[in-house]
Order: C-alpha cells, then structure tokens, then sequence
C-alpha cells in the first residue's frame, strides 16, 4: 500500500486541526477566569474536607469521653471546676 499525497494531506489536516484544539485547551486552562474558578472549587473543597475532618474527630473525642465517664458538656465552664465536679463524681462515696 502506498501513501499517496491527499493521504498525507488529510494527515496533515487532522494533526493540525488537533494542535489547534490542544492550543485553544490550554489557552482556556491558563486564562483568569479559568484559574480564578478552580482556585475557588480547590478552596471550598479543602474547606468541606477539612470540616468534615474536624467534625469526624470532635465527635469521636466526645463519645470517648463519655464512655469513661466524664460529660463534655461541663467543659464550657471553668477548667478546674470542670475537674473538680468529675473527682466528685468518681470519687466512692462511704
């Protein structure tokens, strides 16, 4: 099979008409707008994970602590009254 010339022609064409659309691609991909809208998708991403993270992890400190006993939400107040009511209320009574 020989390549004749309006073979390599269309080759020509099709590789051409492909570099113009890659061109364009990264002409879209390097433009303000484009780099603003991502900056803004990346950030609101890492703000849900990070939140969600943060929530995973209150969460699990939370129930730990009522598990052995101590009521997080006695935590608002003082610390050392905080500690104070836990001793009393672990400490046997005679």
């Amino acid at each position: 099979m020989a390549v004749t010339k309006s073979d390599k022609a269309k080759a020509v064409k099709g590789l051409a008409r492909e570099v113009s659309r890659v061109a364009s691609a990264l002409e879209r991909q390097s433009s303000a707008k484009h780099r603003f809208l991502m900056g803004l998708v990346f950030g609101v991403g890492t703000a849900i994970g990070a939140s969600l993270i943060a929530s995973i992890i209150i969460i699990t400190i939370a129930r730990t602590l009522s598990a052995i006993g101590i009521d997080p939400g006695t935590f608002g107040q003082d610390a050392g009254s905080t500690i104070e009511q836990q001793i009393k209320l672990q400490t046997p009574q005679d």
